[in-house]
């Protein structure tokens, strides 16, 4: 379980670090991967004071969240037709007090407080997401018609692919599977689904901003104590997955990697990107009027499929 209280001692730091913080070093810049249950917060105890410290440090120049609920908010609000029904249920949720709305918004309002800008990369923030998890081939065959044959082929067959590799995933739930939070099962460096769609680009945007923040030629590389560091917060199974593609523990992985890099991007109308946000409120401050500030999209930059 998480820390919840404010006295922190070094051996609960230690404890911790140990169990929730995985670090991966890529070139110059150590990323920090955090595991957090949405389920294990509690609002009225807040962020633990431990990810708290990660996100204030000054090593850290970007939060990678899981969901960043104003782009959420945003992206129901313009599905067409339905947007404002979206847009309505999104409120019902947040008014129900769903925890993992909660947390995100706690740890927004961290790196607010904190004046880090937050870095999303996950492509589970549209509802198209939803549509290609559970209706992936009829998705393909609609966005694919207009190509080529071998093209719509292709895309139905990747799609077809994923669906499968979903009823695989889900029927193992009650055994662990893709959802195991203690081990990565062999199985899954050939499985395809959307669950592992999200984690294989997500390690790819979190290596392209890593390569942003690496010294510039010419300069030295820093100290460990002054390491420019990116820290990602994400639920333990698929935190552990993610450290797992930066890592590239053998050649296997990495070719079944840029294999399903390749593959994944056929699927229709995901975001594939790297998205930043930064709160920007001196507008607000020269009027005088609070309600001006707001987390603004500063950067939009497509997960290159080679490169990183």
């Amino acid at each position: 379980m998480f820390i919840l209280h404010e006295d922190v001692s070094l051996g609960n730091v230690e404890a911790f670090t140990k169990e929730h913080i995985r670090r991966v070093r890529i070139g110059s810049v150590d990323v920090m991967i955090i595991d957090q249950e949405h389920a294990e917060f509690d609002s009225a105890f807040g962020l633990s004071p431990v990810l708290k410290a990660c996100i204030a440090s000054g090593k850290t120049r970007v939060v990678l969240e899981e969901y960043f609920n104003p782009e959420l908010r945003t992206n129901a609000e313009d599905i067409p037709v339905l947007g404002k029904a979206a847009g309505l249920l999104w409120k019902n949720t947040e008014e129900k007090q769903n925890t993992r709305v909660l947390f995100n918004d706690a740890v927004t309002e961290e790196c607010r407080r904190a004046g880090k800008p937050i870095a999303v990369a996950d492509i589970a923030n549209k509802m198209s997401y939803m549509v290609d998890r559970f209706l992936p081939s009829l998705t393909a065959l609609a966005a694919a018609l207009p190509l080529a044959t071998h093209n719509l082929a292709l895309a139905n067959l990747i799609s077809a692919a994923v669906y499968m590799g979903g009823i695989e995933a889900y029927g193992q739930i009650m055994n662990k599977g893709i959802f195991d939070k203690n081990k990565i099962h062999e199985y899954e460096r050939i499985l395809l689904s959307a669950e592992d769609a999200r984690r294989v680009y997500v390690a790819e945007g979190i290596k392209q901003l890593a390569h942003e923040y690496q010294p510039k030629e010419g300069e030295t590389a820093m100290p460990d104590e002054t390491r420019p560091q990116i820290v990602v917060i994400y639920p333990k199974a698929h935190a552990r997955r993610i450290a797992d593609y930066l890592e590239n523990p053998s050649l296997a992985g990495k070719l079944s990697q840029v294999a399903k890099r390749i593959m994944y991007k056929t699927l229709p109308n995901l975001d594939f990107s790297v998205r930043i946000y930064e709160w920007k409120e001196r507008l607000a401050k020269l009027i005088g009027n609070p309600s001006l500030a707001n987390w603004q999209l500063v950067s939009n930059r497509p997960i290159r499929l080679f490169g990183n």
